[in-house]
């Protein structure tokens, strides 16, 4: 049921992930295929946002568990003072994995929603190890962001961690 809801909120899957180059404090880069090799889950969030920063503590926990083996979250704060807010989001939540920002601008090439469609936030997209979007959600689907948010993300990147491919990245997390 979970990958019809992906479909029918996005085009085609699996494609490519587009080009996302992720900002974070202090000027520092980096790009989603600086990923590649690894199961990715981007999550696009607002630092003030009580839904997203749930759900960056349950990526807490993944990221935590699951590193070893071969996934890295990723984390887009697209509000406008996201470089304002930042170093703040970082000491209250403790992310265990990069938090940068991006211009909301470019959620919807990345995400691709259908015309008129205003996807609420978190919006989290699964990557296979090749950096092809697998799965994608918008936080308005309460049949995955409810109080099983968490085993839903997990089983979802369990899923593409069973798939084979290398589990090492191109390039080191900043």
């Amino acid at each position: 049921m979970l990958l019809l809801l992906a479909s029918a909120f996005g085009q085609e899957l699996p494609r490519q992930a587009p080009e996302e180059i992720i900002h974070f404090a202090g000027g520092k880069t980096a790009k989603v295929s600086d990923y590649e090799g690894k199961v990715v889950l981007v999550a696009f969030i607002l630092t003030g946002c009580s839904h997203c920063q749930h759900t960056v503590g349950i990526l807490n926990g993944i990221q935590t568990d699951l590193g070893k083996r071969g996934f890295q979250a990723v984390g887009l704060a697209v509000n406008e003072d996201a470089p304002e807010r930042l170093a703040e989001f970082y000491d209250k939540f403790k992310p265990t994995f990069p938090v940068g920002y991006c211009p909301a601008s470019d959620l919807p090439g990345f995400l691709q929603p259908p015309p008129g469609q205003r996807p609420l936030a978190p919006l989290l997209a699964f990557l296979d190890r090749k950096g092809m979007i697998r799965f994608e959600i918008t936080g308005s689907d309460s049949s995955f962001f409810n109080d099983r948010e968490a085993d839903h993300i997990r089983t979802e990147v369990l899923k593409l961690l069973a798939q084979s491919g290398p589990a090492h990245a191109r390039k080191a997390t900043p």
